[in-house]
């Protein structure tokens, strides 16, 4: 069960370092097919915490993705511990 878990985990993960990537590269890459299924996987794990943190306090910087894969780090070693 845990390496089922862990491999979604893993996964989102990965898609989220590819979206920081791929934003740090192409910062205004609208309508690239591979850009928005990144992002339509993405924007729903993400969203929620842009609300809790507002770009206008961290100067133009989105800290969601940092603070969603900080999350899921201990959300992989909760799981662990209990599987």
């Amino acid at each position: 069960m845990f390496g089922i878990l862990n491999l979604i985990i893993r996964t989102i993960e990965a898609l989220i370092f590819l979206r920081i990537i791929i934003s740090w590269i192409m910062p205004q890459n609208r309508g690239n097919e591979f850009v928005e299924f990144i992002n339509g996987i993405t924007e729903p794990i993400l969203a929620p915490f842009r609300v809790i943190l507002p770009l206008g306090r961290m100067g133009g910087l989105d800290l969601s993705p940092i603070v969603v894969l900080f999350l899921l780090d201990i959300l992989k070693n909760v799981l662990f511990r209990i599987f």
